[in-house]
């Protein structure tokens, strides 16, 4: 999904969870990430959850309001 809207020349800020210490942030032309705190899923220890982040969230789109909002659940 990313990819697509990339190509399209959509700016995109993506949040999701740490999958581990040494994770980092991208940042590249239209793209951005944030890194949020996560939890191992039970039967899955390599992948983590995003952990409810309502005040940081509430801050960065306070900075720059979205357009859209979409939840994707899954790997990307």
């Amino acid at each position: 999904m990313v990819e697509g809207l990339l190509k399209r020349q959509h700016r995109i800020h993506l949040i999701r969870p740490h999958q581990h210490k040494q994770d980092a942030p991208q940042q590249i032309e239209l793209f951005e990430e944030t890194l949020v705190t996560g939890m191992p899923i039970p039967g899955y220890p390599e992948l983590k959850s995003g952990l409810p982040a309502k005040n940081r969230l509430l801050r960065l789109w306070h900075e720059q309001r979205p357009r859209v909002i979409a939840r994707v659940i899954g790997h990307v």
